[in-house]
């Protein structure tokens, strides 16, 4: 025999078959190419399903199809609500994060005086087509380092030592 994937029309028509006519097992089976253990497979769910349905607990056309779509769309009410509150809080998280690094890295940020590279994102000298809307603009900050002093008078007290 040989392997064959079995669409659920073809299978059901096997089950059937053999339900409706007065064919034995090992008949359809050899009528088919299937095997026994197969066959039995196959009338087994079959026969769980139609229990299921008329019970009224089936799985896909079982019970009110008003109250399994209303089911279905109160879980995914649920799970938009929790994609929300994750995106709020994440949103939350990096906003306090960019705050904490404008505050640590500023330095005063742009207004320290001397001339201010032109910004290429907001319309400055080579300005693509994407450029930035002068209201969203960040200013320039200039990167220093903590502990570096910022001006001449600033290194020369450093170097005269404690007080």
């Amino acid at each position: 025999m040989t392997h064959k994937r079995w669409t659920a029309k073809e299978r059901v028509d096997i089950v059937v078959e053999f339900l409706s006519t007065n064919i034995g097992v090992a008949e359809i089976c050899r009528k088919h190419g299937i095997s026994p253990t197969t066959f039995d497979n196959w009338r087994k769910r079959f026969m769980d399903a139609g229990r299921r349905e008329l019970a009224g607990i089936g799985g896909d056309g079982g019970g009110d199809p008003a109250k399994a779509m209303a089911k279905e769309i109160e879980s995914l009410k649920i799970v938009a609500g929790e994609q929300a509150l994750a995106v709020a809080a994440m949103k939350e998280a990096l906003d306090a994060q960019r705050s904490e690094r404008r505050q640590s890295d500023g330095c005063g940020g742009g207004e320290a005086g001397g001339r201010q590279p032109p910004d290429r994102r907001a319309g400055g000298e080579g300005a693509g087509p994407r450029a930035l809307p002068s209201r969203l603009r960040e200013p320039h900050r200039e990167p220093c380092a903590p502990n570096r002093p910022r001006s001449r008078a600033d290194l020369e007290e450093r170097q005269k030592g404690p007080r």
